[in-house]
């Protein structure tokens, strides 16, 4: 038999629906997209078959929650025409062109002519009129930083951030407040359950372009965003600052959380990527069912591994765009084993335990 391409891996209390009744659209009560830049060129396939096929037509409010790109993606999602939504996103993202040494106002610059691309010209805020999707935007605000503060004290709250949450994950709250902006009402918010300072804010027409440019704005190569209306001025930053994965400790409802993940594990935060013993709390993630690209899959595609950040710097622009089509393409297999999954009802055979 070959080798799987897609991992499924869950929780407990999703292990054990999964093997009571399979996988059905009606149990999934959110949705998580986690920041990770292009590496959701990976997944591309799986992303479209499971918010503009699986989840598709009327039932109950499904919570998206999203950081960065993640975010970007779940607004393509809850779109009109979702599918190609993704497809405008997927090419101005693929041909986003940088010299050498780009500035953060240049990068800036790109992430506005991507938002535009994506939205063609229209205003981001049409996402909100999902009837069952309820779009959660994360972003992460500099606390005690007023807007014109200078690049400089940015750089000495990030690391500041840095060195506390290396000591206790909540002790990176002194330095960064996470910002949920919500669609759909207060009721449609993501409630997170942990001792991270959060602010809630209503997601409208007049401020979703700057949400989801403040969520996807990266420290360093970025300028941030300093005033999104509704929010505040500020120094709004990445979402991923405080989320990067999405390791649970939100409720979205009492059924399961979907996450389709160019990774096998799951990440809390930004500063926690070297920290392996931060990795995949399944106490905090028991209804989360994962969905991640296997090693048959990975193995297909440039260097072993979905598309990274760094491909701008490693790769000439026409090679680049090449493995990165590549792995559009060779996401369709994901998305076709997660039908067939769902279909058979063999997704529980296959589950494996986070």
């Amino acid at each position: 038999m070959a080798e799987p391409m897609l991992r499924v891996i869950a929780g407990a209390a999703a292990r054990r629906r999964l093997h009571e009744h399979g996988l059905r659209a009606a149990d999934v009560s959110g949705v998580t997209a986690a920041s990770g830049g292009p590496k959701w060129l990976g997944i591309y396939g799986l992303d479209v078959a499971v918010f503009t096929e699986f989840l598709a037509g009327e039932g109950t409010p499904v919570t998206l929650l999203g950081a960065s790109s993640g975010a970007w993606r779940v607004a393509c999602a809850a779109l009109p025409d979702a599918r190609e939504a993704f497809a405008r996103f997927e090419r101005a993202y693929r041909g986003q062109r940088y010299p050498a040494r780009p500035s953060p106002a240049f990068v800036t610059d790109m992430a506005c002519r991507t938002l535009s691309a994506v939205f063609e010209g229209e205003r981001a805020g049409a996402a909100l009129g999902h009837p069952r999707f309820r779009v959660n935007l994360v972003a992460g605000r500099l606390r005690g930083m007023a807007p014109d503060s200078p690049s400089r004290r940015h750089r000495l709250r990030l690391g500041g951030a840095a060195l506390a949450n290396l000591v206790r994950r909540n002790a990176l709250g002194a330095f960064v407040e996470r910002v949920v902006f919500h669609g759909g009402g207060d009721g449609a918010a993501a409630r997170f359950d942990d001792s991270l300072p959060t602010r809630y804010v209503p997601l409208t027409p007049e401020n979703a372009d700057a949400a989801l440019l403040a969520s996807g704005s990266i420290p360093g190569v970025m300028l941030p965003v300093t005033d999104v209306p509704g929010a505040g001025p500020g120094v709004y930053y990445d979402g991923g600052l405080t989320d990067y994965h999405f390791d649970g400790g939100f409720d979205p409802g009492p059924g399961l959380v979907l996450q389709p993940h160019f990774y096998p594990h799951l990440v809390p935060g930004w500063f926690d990527k070297p920290l392996r013993w931060r990795r995949n709390r399944g106490a905090r993630a028991s209804r989360t069912v994962l969905l991640a690209p296997g090693d048959a899959y990975l193995s297909r595609l440039y260097g072993g591994r979905v598309p990274d950040r760094r491909d701008f710097l490693k790769l000439p622009d026409y090679e680049r765009e090449r493995h990165w089509f590549r792995a559009v393409a060779e996401s369709e297999r994901l998305a076709d084993e997660f039908r067939e999954l769902v279909a058979s009802g063999r997704i529980a055979e296959r589950v494996e335990p986070l």
